[in-house]
């Protein structure tokens, strides 16, 4: 088993539309900077995390986060910076986390 299943599952469901764009190595910076400027060089991967909170359940998001060393305070910031992004609330993930942070 890879030691990093949940982070490459989860890249592997974000690219499927789209082919090899994004990198685990990505999702994970973006993840432990609770921020998606590490990939302003490169739009489509930043459209692809910024659909992260919408496309994937919130337990695989936080194993994801937690293979990348990433906390719930980091993820949640990530979360906060795809909606200044213009994308949707992810309701499932404001309800999961709501009593954590």
């Amino acid at each position: 088993m890879h030691p990093h299943n949940a982070l490459h599952l989860a890249v592997g469901h974000l690219n499927v539309p789209v082919g090899d764009i994004l990198t685990a190595g990505q999702l994970a910076l973006a993840m432990q900077q609770g921020s998606l400027e590490s990939l302003a060089e490169s739009p489509s991967a930043a459209a692809l995390v910024s659909s992260l909170f919408i496309d994937l359940p919130p337990g695989m998001i936080l194993q994801a986060g937690a293979e990348a060393k990433a906390d719930i305070k980091q993820l949640d910031k990530l979360y906060a910076a795809t909606l200044a992004a213009s994308m949707p609330r992810a309701r499932a993930w404001e309800k999961t986390i709501e009593h954590m942070l």
